[in-house]
């Protein structure tokens, strides 16, 4: 389980980014996070990543994966090996100069000791496993796929590393309904078993996959409790308005983008 407990981050000024955050990444579960831009969201990624920027400090709380504590020096890159990252712009993890068999198969030997043989291996297989032809795209640069394919390139990257924690950073903003589904459900049949933090603005989504959810505001956690709790039963007025948003748009057989 991954922990975060009254986790307070500050910049150089003093000025709080995170205010006391708590919550918790249980196996076997998606839990969603949301909030209005600007909330603190992305910094709380970078905190459990371990990436923070350097004008950036926890002055306050800590992060334990699976009891160890990430900010003790004895347990430095431990949230390296246990966690895989799905990023809300998949196109910039790649280099554009090189095939992404180099980078898949470069990838898979940093992280899991093997050779170049074995993580060619993994590549094809992953690459199976989220429907894409495994040849066109190892032999493709990034730009010359299409976003989806490229979200689902990284995917497949997560699937072959064996984490056991997933965070993913509105990882279908790029992607139509269709396409939308399609990455959840295989997530849902390639994820089982591990934690999962979903951060999104789509309210369809979040209803549909989370276990459950943390709304965050200013730095704080403003609202949490089931799927269920949240969107029959929401407290907070951003929460409300969330809610009552995406229920007008779903009425209204619509399409719903919280950046429009």
């Amino acid at each position: 389980m991954i922990l975060v407990n009254q986790l307070q981050v500050t910049d150089k000024k003093g000025n709080s980014l995170l205010n006391n955050i708590s919550l918790s990444i249980p196996m076997a579960k998606i839990i969603g996070l949301t909030g209005p831009s600007g909330a603190g969201k992305t910094t709380l990624i970078n905190a459990i990543l371990g990436i923070l920027s350097e004008d950036l400090k926890v002055s306050s709380g800590n992060i334990t994966i699976d009891d160890f504590d990430i900010f003790e020096k004895d347990s430095i890159n431990i949230n390296n090996r246990n966690i895989a990252f799905i990023p809300q712009l998949p196109m910039i993890s790649f280099d554009k100069r090189k095939k992404i068999k180099s980078q898949m198969i470069e990838i898979y030997i940093a992280n899991l000791n093997i050779n170049k043989s074995e993580a060619l291996s993994i590549a094809k297989d992953k690459l199976k496993s989220v429907n894409l032809e495994y040849e066109r795209v190892l032999d493709s640069y990034p730009t010359e796929l299409s976003g989806g394919m490229i979200q689902r390139v990284i995917l497949a990257i997560s699937m072959g590393l064996n984490t056991d924690y997933i965070i993913a950073d509105e990882p279908t903003s790029a992607l139509d309904n269709y396409n939308s589904s399609l990455f959840f459900e295989l997530i849902k049949a390639n994820f089982k078993g591990k934690g999962i933090l979903l951060i999104t603005h789509d309210a369809e989504i979040l209803k549909k996959y989370s276990d459950f959810i943390y709304v965050i505001e200013n730095g704080c956690v403003i609202e949490k409790g089931s799927s269920k709790d949240i969107f029959e039963s929401p407290k907070e007025e951003w929460t409300r308005k969330f809610v009552e948003c995406s229920q007008k748009i779903l009425d209204s057989g619509g399409e719903w983008e919280w950046t429009k």
